[in-house]
Formats: structure tokens, C-alpha cells, sequence
């Protein structure tokens, strides 16, 4: 599965997208900001261990050394509330990921594609 930790190859491959997500989001927020204004740009991406967080402040904190304007925060959200996380686990099966996809058979996806996510949360 693409999203089991131990396939390293997809590993390879969700970390370049991750940081390639990043330098896009950090240029934008470069153009937004180049005359003096202001602007917020968030990542959303499956920031799950402490190495993916800390390549991500590593990042930033090069950016900011350019232009100084930047900051950098992470929002983290748990719960163990089944409706939410029902109600969640539902939305997910709506995006781009499952376009096409039998929604039953993209809830099973998903919820298996978060328990990866799981076995690696710090």
C-alpha cells in the first residue's frame, strides 16, 4: 500500500510532495507578502512524526532567514469522538483521491490509510 510505513519508495514519494507542497506554498506566501502585506497560507498535509515536522520548521526557518517575515505554526486537532471522526472519514471519501471510487469501498481506503497513519503518529 502507498501508505504503509514500510514501503520506503512511497515514503520517498509523500515526502517530495510534501516538500514540493511546501516550497509552492512559501512562494506564494513570498508574492503575497513581496510589496509589504500581509497573508497566511496553510499546509495541509499529514505532518504525523517528529522528522516530517522538523524538515518543515527546518524549511521555513531558512525561509525566514531571507525575508524575516515569516512564522510558523502547527495546529493539530484530536479526537476520539466517533461521530466526527464518522462525519470526517465521510468528507474525505468527496475528494480527489476517490473521484470514481465505490464511496464504501473509499471509506475502507481511507480508514486503513489511517491506520498506517497511526502505527507512525508521534
Amino acid at each position: 500500500s502507498f501508505f504503509d510505513p514500510s514501503n520506503k519508495s512511497a515514503q520517498a514519494q509523500k515526502e517530495q510532495m510534501a516538500m514540493d507542497c511546501l516550497d509552492e506554498l512559501l512562494d506564494w506566501l513570498q508574492e503575497q507578502t513581496v510589496t509589504g502585506g500581509c497573508a497566511c497560507g496553510i499546509l495541509d498535509a499529514t505532518n504525523t512524526t517528529i522528522e516530517r515536522r522538523a524538515k518543515v520548521i527546518e524549511r521555513c526557518t531558512r525561509e525566514r532567514e531571507e525575508d524575516g517575515g515569516l512564522r510558523l505554526i502547527f495546529v493539530e486537532s484530536i479526537t476520539e469522538d466517533e461521530a466526527i471522526l464518522s462525519n470526517n472519514f465521510r468528507m474525505k471519501v468527496d475528494n480527489d483521491d476517490y473521484s470514481g471510487t465505490d464511496p464504501e469501498a473509499a471509506l475502507a481506503d481511507f480508514k486503513a490509510r489511517v491506520r498506517q497513519y497511526e502505527k507512525v503518529y508521534q
